[in-house]
């Protein structure tokens, strides 16, 4: 199996908007040998550090994952680039910004909730829906 480098804002069980995100990385660990999490919002915490991170973690991984952060997909895009691996970015989001815009030149996958979700045109678009766990979170 593959190693996952997942890219993200910030990994916190108890954040109102993100703390679903621990279930997504405990799933991809199932189908990954390793997965490693670079996360720009841990305790000290810069953006050189950050991209520093990147740097030295894209090298030992397979494929690259960027959640809901399309800069950060510009980011790493020059070592993914270098080193020979692909970029998936998840995005689902009314906006389309310049950043989401250059995002998509770079990245191989866009993978989205719907179609409404991601407004750019784009061939690279797979619609998943959005991947809530229905035992956790029931209606």
């Amino acid at each position: 199996m593959p190693n996952l480098l997942i890219i993200t804002q910030t990994v916190d069980e108890h954040d109102q908007l993100m703390g679903f995100f621990v279930s997504w990385i405990a799933e991809f660990k199932k189908h990954f040998t390793r997965v490693n999490v670079v996360a720009l919002n841990t305790p000290r915490k810069n953006w050189l550090r950050f991209m520093v991170q990147i740097f030295f973690a894209v090298p030992r991984c397979d494929v690259v994952f960027v959640h809901m952060s399309p800069i950060f997909a510009v980011i790493a895009a020059p070592w993914a680039r270098l080193w020979g691996k692909r970029i998936a970015l998840w995005y689902t989001h009314k906006s389309v910004t310049w950043k989401l815009r250059l995002a998509e030149k770079f990245v191989h996958i866009i993978f989205t909730a719907s179609a409404e979700s991601f407004r750019l045109p784009s061939k690279k678009v797979i619609v998943t829906g959005h991947g809530i766990d229905t035992e956790l979170f029931k209606p």
